[in-house]
């Protein structure tokens, strides 16, 4: 477990919120959604507290097994958000690298596919739509801002390869171009 918070982790979680709750404004949602975006986009990450810190801040490229602990922390951090309360958040939380070309935890095929048992996710319009936001403010940062292991890429450019990369509904992009 990281024994100090990393401050490359902390200030993406304040820029991740902050992106969502422009989003959830620019696109006129309701008061209560975009504090749950803007909760769910500073918590979106709490799963990576459970990853030893040579991992996180690693200067070079991941092992395969390093790469697989990593995609862990969205289930890890639905698994900490144990409140009923935050019932919603969590659900966003544990979505937000499914609208990626190889998504994670749960792969595009297991989410299209009829569960064998009762369903224990419904399917909600808004809880996907949040997800998706947050998986577009969280790639889009990911990729804007300087990491210890990379340069910036500048809007334009971290702007076309969202484009490619996210899967979900595209119409997103354009929004999120307006307040970036």
């Amino acid at each position: 477990m990281n024994e100090s918070p990393n401050t490359e982790t902390n200030s993406h979680q304040d820029r991740v919120s902050e992106l969502c709750a422009l989003m959830g404004k620019e696109m006129k949602l309701h008061t209560g959604h975009i504090n749950i975006l803007k909760f769910a986009g500073f918590f979106h990450d709490i799963g990576k507290a459970d990853i030893p810190r040579e991992i996180i801040e690693k200067n070079g490229p991941l092992t395969p097994t390093e790469k697989e602990r990593v995609k862990q922390h969205a289930r890890s951090g639905f698994l900490k958000m144990s409140e009923e309360d935050y019932n919603t958040v969590k659900k966003v939380i544990v979505a937000h690298h499914e609208f990626i070309k190889q998504p994670y935890p749960r792969t595009s095929d297991r989410r299209s596919r009829p569960r064998q048992t009762p369903e224990r996710r419904t399917h909600h319009e808004k809880i996907q739509l949040m997800a998706q936001i947050l998986a577009l403010c969280d790639m889009y940062d990911a990729l804007a801002s300087r990491r210890e292991y990379k340069e910036p890429y500048s809007r334009d450019e971290a702007l076309r390869i969202v484009q490619n990369e996210f899967t979900g509904d595209k119409r997103l992009i354009q929004t999120l171009s307006k307040i970036v």
